[in-house]
């Protein structure tokens, strides 16, 4: 098995464990696309999924990443002792997700506040003029920043974010003179151009399946995060703190409201057959990214407001396209775009 990639490997593992890609996702909290992507060598399994992944198929992260192998596979229904947690030996292990990062920025900026609070009552010589204010708003902005920095699909608005906060805290403590908004301007304009360069170069295509609509995966807190209905032709999908794909497969589009925040998220429209005349699709992204996936029948005009974001079409329609959609986008540290599948 050495010789195998490490997407093979975790097919011939699961395959002796007597799990399916979908009972694979759910013990180790991604969806059955990304199990499915690690088996055909699309992606690799985030570093700190590693552990939980390797516990789960029966053996070690080293022989996961290609090491030699020190035990016999654990069979389907197979329980040996030392898979079996005891009192005195307990198993810890970190499930990855944007909300956890995002919940564990929050905790530390907790911690920082009422730190400071604390010194501020006991030693407000140590501070001289600045105030507890001054440091408070300029740190939880660069928290927020840093939240979006920490998840899977890193984003220049996140560090711009974190520069924005990190501009105001160092002129609030006195290191920088004067104004600092033509400084600041410029730091978001030099991370916003460098993120849509890597952008670019490096982000891989998505692809959604079409289905019914409802979220893909079974995670239920990403479930309980996202709200879609349809009613008479009209879609309303509002989604934040988790990333989310969402297919709607309806007849005739009458028009929808989308609001996104927080996540990464995708609303696949390929199912669509029709749009009603003069439909207008209404989308609005904060401190996230929002793709609409569109047939080619169909043609988008797209109209867009907003700043420090990207927006922008992917691809194109058919050239006799015979229906078009208008989409009102509003983006504010984001990023939306339509993209037309091959």
């Amino acid at each position: 098995m050495n010789e195998l990639t490490i997407g093979k490997r975790i097919q011939a593992l699961r395959k002796e464990r007597g799990m399916t890609q979908k009972q694979l996702a759910d013990a180790v909290g991604v969806t059955p696309q990304a199990v499915s992507k690690w088996e055909t060598d699309e992606s690799c399994p985030d570093i700190t999924a590693l552990p939980l992944l390797a516990q789960t198929l029966g053996t070690s992260v080293d022989e996961l990443l290609g090491g030699k192998r020190t035990s016999e596979p654990v069979l389907s229904g197979e329980v040996r002792d030392a898979d079996v947690p005891t009192e005195e030996e307990p198993v810890y292990t970190f499930e990855y997700s944007t909300r956890k990062i995002s919940a564990i920025m929050g905790g530390v900026f907790l911690l920082l506040a009422g730190a400071l609070m604390i010194l501020f009552k006991t030693c407000p010589g140590w501070f001289g003029e600045v105030g507890l204010w001054d440091l408070l708003w300029p740190s939880a902005i660069i928290f927020i920043g840093l939240g979006g920095c920490t998840s899977r699909n890193f984003s220049g608005f996140s560090l711009g974010i974190v520069a924005i906060g990190a501009l105001f805290l160092l002129k609030n403590i006195g290191v920088i003179e004067g104004s600092v908004w033509p400084i600041g301007i410029a730091a978001v304009l030099m991370v916003v151009g460098a993120s849509t360069i890597l952008h670019q170069i490096f982000k891989k295509k998505k692809r959604v399946r079409v289905g019914r609509h409802t979220p893909v995966g079974d995670n239920r807190a990403t479930r309980a995060r996202s709200n879609y209905h349809e009613d008479g032709g009209f879609i309303r999908y509002h989604a934040s703190f988790a990333d989310d794909c969402t297919a709607a497969h309806v007849d005739r589009l009458s028009g929808g409201e989308v609001s996104t925040s927080f996540g990464d998220f995708n609303l696949d429209l390929t199912g669509v057959r029709e749009v009603a005349d003069g439909a207008t699709l209404n989308a609005s992204i904060s401190f996230g990214e929002l793709t609409l996936h569109m047939p080619r029948h169909i043609r988008t005009e797209l109209e867009t407001s907003g700043a420090f974001s990207e927006r922008g079409i992917k691809g194109g329609p058919d050239p006799d396209a015979p229906y078009v959609l208008r989409v009102k986008a509003g983006a504010n540290f984001g990023e939306f775009s339509v993209v037309y599948d091959d």
